[in-house]
């Protein structure tokens, strides 16, 4: 386990390290850092559940459902949402519960948590139903305004899609639970959620690792035979026969190649960049055997290796600058932070 602890503590450094830094400090107030999902359907307005906009300060994830499923005397399983957000944050987002606890909501109050507008639905909302997240971020202390190269650079090639802080746990804990988890050496754990967290944690590092070696051996936007790419418009996978083919489609910002979520449904590459993908991960321990009989829990999936900002704006403000920008579900907003404040991603933070 040395190795997972070691790949899951490692800072993630700058992309562009040719472009002058900003510097400024992230985070340094929850008002500072403002998240607000873009949902990717409206609810219908009828049925037996109920989606519900939320807005929550300085506070994690499971925190805020312990409370909702406490006030609202309703099942953890019985909540939905889209995505998780930060802690030190304000973030904004929808959330479903059954609509049976509709008058508990009206009579909610909460220090840190705010129930907005309500509306129902014949479903549960499902993680991943969103369009994408908006972010609002001031870097306190920034010196000056990013060069317009660099924010260029962001939105037309944009920056390694790695898994940030909270996804693997202190010290790799969460990562290094999930794999003793897959080798037999635990036999339960505690709760079907916990268990889901530290199979993904085990998968984002995998993907992490991958990335990692793509871009140490200049294969980031390099296709290789066999690669899986995605088509932008759609999400659409294929497999990787024509080189030329595929390099001119990514110079052209139609298609992105892919990296491995581990899991046992996922698609696998072949030829070299099989080899390639096998060979990296089996520095973890990782083959798709392992997750096996976990269909449901961790089905794996394809990511793509680069994600861009999208929307981009930058302003002045007294001592410092405002960021603002979109970025699809599942990436993470401090790397593209980072080449603004110089600052290297901690990967074994806190959330």
């Amino acid at each position: 386990m040395e190795d997972v602890q070691r790949i899951a503590q490692t800072p993630i450094p700058r992309f562009y390290l040719d472009e002058p830094i900003c510097g400024g400090e992230m985070k340094a107030e929850p008002e500072h850092f403002r998240v607000t999902e873009e949902p990717l359907y409206e609810a219908s307005g009828d049925g037996d559940h109920l989606f519900v906009h939320v807005t929550k300060r300085d506070l994690d994830h499971e925190s805020m459902l312990r409370t909702l499923v406490k006030r609202l005397d309703v099942a953890r399983s019985e909540i939905g949402y889209a995505g998780t957000k930060d802690r030190r944050a304000i973030t904004k987002q929808w959330l479903s519960v059954p609509r049976r606890a509709e008058d508990a909501l009206r009579g909610f109050e909460h220090p840190q948590i705010t129930m907005g507008e309500s509306r129902a639905h014949p479903h549960k909302l499902r993680r991943g139903h969103l369009k994408a997240n908006r972010f609002e971020c001031f870097l306190k202390g920034a010196a000056s305004l990013p060069s317009d190269s660099l924010l260029e650079k962001l939105q037309s090639e944009g920056v390694p899609n790695y898994y940030d802080a909270q996804r693997f746990g202190r010290g790799g804990s969460t990562a290094i639970a999930g794999l003793r988890y897959l080798r037999g050496e635990v036999e339960e754990v505690s709760s079907r959620s916990l268990l889901r967290m530290q199979l993904s944690a085990v998968q984002s590092l995998g993907f992490n690792h991958v990335l990692q070696h793509r871009i140490s051996e200049g294969l980031l936007q390099t296709p290789m035979l066999g690669d899986l790419a995605q088509v932008r418009r759609s999400g659409g996978l294929f497999w990787v026969d024509d080189l030329e083919d595929v390099s001119l489609r990514l110079q052209q910002g139609d298609v992105d190649l892919t990296g491995p979520m581990l899991g046992a449904k996922v698609k696998a590459t072949r030829d070299a960049a099989g080899e390639f993908e096998s060979l990296r991960l089996g520095d973890l321990g990782l083959r798709p055997e392992l997750f096996a009989g976990l269909k449901k829990l961790a089905p794996g999936s394809r990511r793509p290796l680069t994600v861009r900002a999208s929307e981009l704006e930058t302003t002045e403000h007294n001592n410092g600058i405002w960021v603002s920008f979109s970025l699809p579900p599942g990436a993470y907003a401090t790397l593209i932070l980072r080449e603004f404040t110089g600052t290297s991603v901690e990967l074994n933070g806190p959330a």
